[in-house]
């Protein structure tokens, strides 16, 4: 599956530095953040481009956000991220890039952090939905400004459509 990318700068210029030297080069161990929508196949395939021959392995990591979610809605989340792994690990395979899987419960940004401060991690990798109607209304915060302000480790958000 061949996704158009958008990568975002975060606008901190060490971090935007770092992030447009991964981009000239391989990350030898980046973690993809998939959400089960277009932006986070988009991560994986921004990592596969990135992936080079001192790429270790792509951890690719997906969280139930369950703060928020009755049992129903907790077994369609846990379903829609095994979807969404599983599609990222067919794209891996398909170039022959090794990778890890990571199911996990709790909020996005705060199961991001743990894993960065328990995993070698050199770049996290996020989709960055584009949030329209009342969808906006309903979530209208974003993970990615959390992750970035709690890791030290640079952090892409990349979008499906090229919209920043």
């Amino acid at each position: 599956m061949s996704t158009d990318t958008n990568v975002r700068s975060d606008s901190s210029t060490e971090v935007g530095r770092l992030q447009q030297a991964a981009l000239g080069g391989s990350v030898p161990r980046p973690l993809v953040v998939v959400n089960g929508e277009r932006s986070g196949l988009a991560a994986m395939e921004t990592a596969l481009k990135l992936a080079g021959n001192e790429t270790i392995a792509i951890d690719v990591l997906y969280v139930v956000d369950t703060p928020e979610h009755n049992d129903f809605a907790l077994r369609r989340a846990e379903s829609e991220g095994e979807e969404a792994i599983a599609e990222a690990i067919e794209m891996a395979d398909r170039v022959g890039v090794e990778t890890n899987r990571w199911f996990r419960y709790g909020r996005t940004d705060r199961e991001v952090r743990t894993f960065v401060e328990t995993h070698p991690v050199d770049l996290v990798i996020l989709g960055a939905p584009r949030r329209r109607g009342i969808k906006r209304v309903v979530t209208p915060g974003s993970v990615i400004p959390r992750v970035r302000r709690g890791t030290d480790v640079p952090v892409l958000a990349v979008t499906p459509d090229g919209s920043t």
